[in-house]
């Protein structure tokens, strides 16, 4: 019974799926481009197409140029983003980059080596390429996803010897929380924050997005542009994710493209609508609890266990402010046996961390 279920499950998920593709064809987008993965593939591979990063970018290459000429000094740059703001393709135009001015840099997640001791092989295996290698330039990518990343910096450091060049990204809440510690093994040199976009820079990423799904042909309507700038607050990944389902939002309402209406619908389905509201109306006790929901590294999220031994609170207090999230629909419950794990919404993370880290100092527990 369930096999015959299954199989018509998947025939409405195809005639479904290929009816929006077909519209989307209509609209002169490429339907093989409609995607967040092809889109950041898009922007991985042709880094000239970045939205004005410019000071940002020249503050990076300044120090790459005041280094290259003295090779006995560790430099620190760490680049601090939310999730969505562009850390990574930053990383990869400055990767780029090393190579037209001669300089050697070596590119690293520090999700590959989350999990690293002392006798991992794979993180050994990768200090012998940095030995070997000798790179002018470390970049490291996603330190809040290394749960030993003061122990990864430092033999990174020592593997290379004598001077290097290290570049990191951090989410900036967790940066918060662990430069005390990093910076007994490298002082931090300059800090580079990636503030959200303007109104004018969402316009620019949306209209090239648009551009690479149809080769062109597509010219989203400013007034279409600022009404994601609106809800996104010029988050990059959550602009295009909003743009991305504005076009199913107008296909299922039997639209003819992606309108005001249909970015007003994406938003609220992505729990975007009343989001200011929202986080004013968050209690101290409720931002802590997110606070720690972020430094956690399991990607499962975190146990309500652990909440209560962090925050020194009872099991009570914990569970009636973890449900006011989750009826707020700010985190999201993963059961697993007897266990029950907690996460931030992905749309929502973003906020949520520019939130934190803007009242840093008060949220410190």
């Amino acid at each position: 019974m369930y096999e015959r279920l299954a199989e018509a499950f998947e025939r409405g998920l195809k005639g479904a799926m290929k009816k929006f593709y077909s519209w989307l064809e209509g609209l002169g987008i490429d339907s093989g481009k409609f995607s967040l993965d092809e889109v950041e593939e898009f922007l991985r591979t042709n880094p000239e197409v970045t939205v004005d990063r410019t000071r940002e970018l020249e503050t990076v290459a300044e120090y790459m140029g005041y280094y290259s000429r003295k090779k006995s000094e560790v430099l620190h740059i760490p680049i601090l983003g939310v999730s969505g703001s562009g850390r990574t393709h930053i990383l990869r135009v400055i990767f780029g980059f090393s190579s037209n001015v001669g300089m050697r840099a070596l590119f690293m997640d520090a999700a590959e080596f989350s999990e690293v001791e002392a006798e991992s092989q794979r993180f050994e295996e990768l200090l012998e390429e940095v030995r070997e290698r000798r790179p002018d330039i470390l970049i490291v990518d996603n330190c809040e996803s290394d749960a030993n990343i003061r122990y990864s910096l430092r033999e990174l450091i020592r593997a290379k010897g004598r001077g290097v060049l290290i570049i990191t990204s951090w989410c900036p809440v967790t940066w918060e929380y662990e430069r005390d510690d990093v910076e007994e093994i490298v002082e931090t040199t300059e800090e580079v924050f990636l503030n959200p976009f303007s109104p004018e820079e969402t316009f620019q990423l949306i209209s090239k997005i648009a551009s690479f799904i149809s080769d062109g042909k597509l010219n989203i309507p400013k007034d279409v542009c600022d009404e994601i700038h609106r809800y996104s607050m010029g988050i990059p990944r959550v602009a295009i994710t909003l743009f991305f389902r504005g076009f199913r939002e107008s296909f299922r309402s039997g639209g003819s493209g992606i309108d005001l209406k249909a970015v007003r619908k994406a938003a609220g389905a992505m729990g975007l609508s009343n989001l200011d509201e929202l986080l004013s109306g968050l209690s101290d006790m409720q931002l802590l609890v997110l606070k720690h929901i972020i430094l956690s590294r399991d990607p499962r999220g975190i146990r309500p266990i652990r909440l209560v031994e962090i925050l020194n609170r009872d099991k009570a207090t914990v569970s009636y402010h973890l449900e006011q999230l989750l009826s707020g629909r700010v985190v999201t419950r993963t059961k697993l046996g007897r266990f029950a794990f907690y996460r931030i919404r992905r749309d929502l993370l973003p906020f949520v961390q520019l939130r934190l880290y803007r009242e840093g100092e008060f949220y410190r527990a």
